[in-house]
């Protein structure tokens, strides 16, 4: 479970694999194994679902909205930041620059990003869907 935040806020897919070599085995032997199996079944789910990261930008009712949508969406590995990820955890760099201030949110599921989003519901849908039949 440790290396699974290095994956998803790293986009760094040798911790992906790491996790995944040491749950393989750990697979054949966990079926009765209570809250251990439990665990480990979360870490291999984990795993292979693409991290989400969401950026927030702008400010104001609209930016407030969106930033409470993504805390509050169910995604098993998302990251959400206001503003600006910190530097080792930026963003693919062909996502479109905005400097109008506007709300609106980016959101990237492991290095592959969706159009900006501005309605609340539908970053809750996004989020939820993990990307899967995204708009783009």
């Amino acid at each position: 479970m440790a290396f699974l935040p290095l994956y998803g806020l790293g986009h760094d897919d040798r911790w992906r694999e790491k996790t995944l070599a040491l749950l393989v085995p750990i697979a054949a032997r966990i079926g009765g194994s209570g809250l251990f199996g439990a665990g480990s079944a979360l870490a291999a789910g984990l795993a292979v679902t693409a991290p989400a990261t969401v950026v927030v930008e702008g400010s104001g009712p609209e930016a407030a909205r969106l930033l409470h949508a993504a805390r509050t969406s169910w995604h098993p590995n998302a990251w959400v930041f206001e503003g600006h990820p910190p530097t080792q955890f930026s963003l693919p760099d062909e996502l479109p620059t905005d400097g109008s201030g506007a709300a609106r949110a980016l959101v990237c599921f492991g290095i592959s990003c969706a159009p900006p989003v501005t309605d609340p519901a539908e970053l809750r849908s996004l989020l939820g869907s993990g990307g899967v039949g995204r708009r783009g």
